[in-house]
């Protein structure tokens, strides 16, 4: 059965810790553009039309590391490697590829999500989902990571499944990432912050 897609664009400074990251996603039946900015220790994210009457403004905010792992994209493109590697079996050297101009070495394993979902999320592991994930990452010569692909795969008996790609490029490259407004922000829950962006059904 096919759900949808979605696509996650932006650009994370390591360094400075701030980002600006763009979700779309499109389903059957409803489109969805959700907006994340982390400003220091702050995460900002846009909310949908629906729940702005609910919420009271156009963005809501909330201490960034209070803010449920994986809600409001909290898992960075570094933390996310460094924690897979840790639970990774059985990884193999599977030849070179190119990733947007950038040679690199490719290398596959399998991700045990009972081992890592813990470490980077405050919710269990969701029914339906399969605990055995085929990952690939693409290393360049500088040891960069440029490209990690994963597959979520249904449990035994049924579930959900999808696969996601996932590219890392312009590094070094600068850019700017400026807060909303200070009369469009209301502080909000974490949970509130996690979620806002999802429409009201």
């Amino acid at each position: 059965m096919d759900l949808g897609q979605y696509q996650m664009t932006g650009a994370v400074d390591l360094d400075a810790d701030r980002s600006k990251i763009v979700l779309t996603t499109k389903g059957r039946g409803f489109d969805l553009r959700c907006t994340y900015i982390t400003s220091g220790e702050v995460l900002f994210t846009s909310v949908h039309e629906s729940r702005r009457d609910d919420l009271g403004s156009a963005w809501v905010r909330s201490a960034s590391a209070d803010v449920p792992k994986g809600g409001g994209l909290q898992i960075r493109p570094d933390q996310l490697y460094g924690e897979a590697e840790r639970f990774l079996d059985g990884v193999t050297e599977d030849g070179q590829a190119e990733v947007e101009g950038v040679m690199t070495t490719r290398y596959r394993g399998e991700l045990d999500l009972a081992s890592f979902l813990p470490s980077t999320a405050a919710s269990p592991i969701p029914s339906g989902l399969g605990l055995q994930v085929p990952m690939t990452l693409y290393i360049d010569d500088e040891g960069l990571l440029r490209q990690l692909t994963f597959e979520i795969k249904p449990a035994s008996g049924g579930g959900i499944g999808f696969e996601t790609t996932m590219r890392l490029y312009d590094y070094g490259k600068s850019f700017e990432v400026n807060e909303p407004p200070a009369d469009q922000v209301k502080e909000a829950s974490p949970e509130q912050t996690a979620t806002a962006c999802i429409p009201s059904f």
